[in-house]
């Protein structure tokens, strides 16, 4: 799943909006729209969006060995 389909589910599980998240964010609505349409995200940016949505980003090993939590 791309960040931004994870993060539009997140929304509508939560039932906000992206004008809510982007106001919360201190971006425009459109700023936002742009990220969320993006091929790519930097990873300082998913992790402050999901903070915002109080979610966390891990990276989780394929080994099952311990996973890291990612700060934005």
């Amino acid at each position: 799943m791309r960040s931004a389909d994870a993060i539009k589910s997140i929304l509508e599980e939560q039932g906000r909006s992206q004008r809510s998240l982007a106001i919360d964010l201190g971006l425009t609505p459109q700023a936002l729209d742009q990220r969320l349409k993006s091929k790519t995200m930097k990873v300082e940016t998913l992790c402050q969006t999901a903070a915002q949505l109080n979610y966390s980003v891990k990276l989780v090993p394929n080994d099952g060995g311990e996973s890291i939590e990612i700060e934005g």
